[in-house]
């Protein structure tokens, strides 16, 4: 199956039985986007990607890591490979070639890697970064129908693209270096070990989300003591991080906010 990254956010299934309708599908996209824009705030609007040509070929590579919306710094390995069509021609927007997919993030690999693997959507250089029950075994729990749909971290390594305008070739190629394949097999991590990866993160992470919490009860608890005429006491320790609340003030378009890592690799 050919698609363009265009045809995949008009409409994932539109070359297969399974049809979202319209409404279903702006749900989703809105929602993808909210939950985006969140992300940047948290994130003070930096994503880091890397851009490769295959100018001989005319073929070009946006590796981008995309922050896990619950652990904080930790990041998945989302690659788009665009390959030119036979009507491709003089096309100058990336959306338009044909687009092949990679995450090493779980619900991909348990819902939909192997859907975009027998469809031909899955990046063939990268399939050994996944296991290969994922590749031969239908997700009949998951994804019984076998559907391509929205996946929530390619959507979001979808805007990162089109707020930076880097579906436009010239800024893409301005910006890319001279794809080195072993980039890639050394900085993408097999979806396997980033999964367990992200349990160890996320039990760290609860962990010291609830030591937060217990610390915030006791100091408002001892608060409440203090009004009562009490000593006050106060239980927050150096030791103790928190992470700060970020207010969203007036209108911020995406666009504007994203810094971006210099795509530069070490030879």
């Amino acid at each position: 199956m050919e698609m363009s990254l265009s045809q995949y956010v008009l409409n994932p299934a539109l070359k297969t039985n399974a049809i979202l309708n319209a409404s279903a599908r702006e749900i989703i996209k809105r929602l993808y986007e909210s939950k985006f824009d969140n992300i940047l705030l948290r994130e003070g609007g930096k994503i880091t990607y890397y851009l490769f040509s295959q100018a001989d070929k005319n073929i070009y590579w946006a590796y981008i890591k995309v922050p896990s919306e619950v652990v904080h710094n930790f990041y998945y390995d989302v690659i788009f490979k665009f390959t030119p069509t036979s009507s491709t021609g003089f096309l100058t927007d990336l959306f338009k070639f044909n687009v092949q997919f990679f995450s090493n993030d779980p619900n991909f690999m348990y819902t939909y890697a192997y859907v975009f693997n027998k469809n031909d959507l899955l990046i063939q250089e990268l399939r050994s970064k996944l296991p290969k029950e994922a590749l031969t075994k239908a997700p009949e729990e998951k994804n019984p129908t076998e559907q391509i749909s929205y996946e929530k971290a390619i959507y979001f390594a979808y805007l990162v693209m089109k707020d930076r305008g880097l579906n436009k070739l010239i800024k893409f190629k301005g910006e890319s270096q001279p794809l080195d394949p072993k980039f890639l097999v050394t900085n993408v991590m097999p979806a396997e070990e980033k999964v367990n990866l992200r349990e160890e993160e996320g039990k760290r992470y609860s962990g010291k989300k609830k030591t937060v919490i217990s610390k915030n009860a006791a100091n408002a608890m001892l608060n409440k003591m203090s009004s009562n005429g009490r000593r006050n006491l106060d239980l927050s320790t150096s030791n103790v991080r928190t992470t700060a609340n970020v207010k969203k003030v007036g209108s911020i378009k995406r666009a504007n906010n994203i810094k971006t890592t210099k795509t530069t690799t070490k030879k």
